[in-house]
């Protein structure tokens, strides 16, 4: 990875692939457990997902993947919308990108979610539509602050799957 940078090797696949690796290390810490690695892991991430965002800064997926990362290190409202404004802009209707909104939308303060108005209810109106039904199931539970958000723009869109469909019935 080091290299990558280094070397300022801006090829997608290479690129994307180092994200991944630097993501999973990230989620395998536990600020809990052992600060110093999840801190190092922590700045890793940061620092391969803005080399990422130098290469490749129309990938909405890198736009909401280093607002997750700068969420984690301290969720400053103003930076976390325009972060997640950026993804929306340049990822209107990706799946996997969307997805990836939503669940940092659920962690999101009441501050920063207000801030985040527009890319959310431009995400609503995708993941709310007829076509978005697969992609509703897939999401997770909205919790109190986004089900209110999300019961505002439409009261017949449920994200995430009920425990009913977890168990099969």
């Amino acid at each position: 990875m080091r290299l990558l940078l280094r070397d300022d090797v801006c090829q997608s696949e290479f690129v994307k692939a180092a994200v991944t690796v630097a993501l999973v290390r990230l989620d395998t810490q536990s600020p809990d457990v052992e600060y110093d690695n999840w801190s190092s892991a922590l700045g890793e991430a940061e620092t391969v997902v803005r080399f990422a965002l130098h290469c490749l800064p129309s990938d909405g997926n890198f736009w909401v993947r280093y607002a997750m990362v700068r969420q984690a290190v301290g969720e400053q409202p103003e930076e976390i919308a325009k972060l997640v404004t950026l993804s929306q802009l340049y990822a209107p209707a990706e799946e996997n990108t969307i997805a990836a909104r939503f669940r940092l939308y659920n962690r999101l303060t009441k501050p920063s979610l207000n801030l985040a108005a527009v890319p959310l209810k431009a995400d609503l109106a995708v993941v709310c539509s007829l076509k978005g039904a697969a992609l509703r199931r897939r999401l997770p539970l909205a919790n109190p602050v986004l089900a209110r958000e999300v019961l505002s723009y439409a009261q017949d869109c449920h994200l995430g799957r009920s425990l009913r469909d977890k168990m099969g019935r």
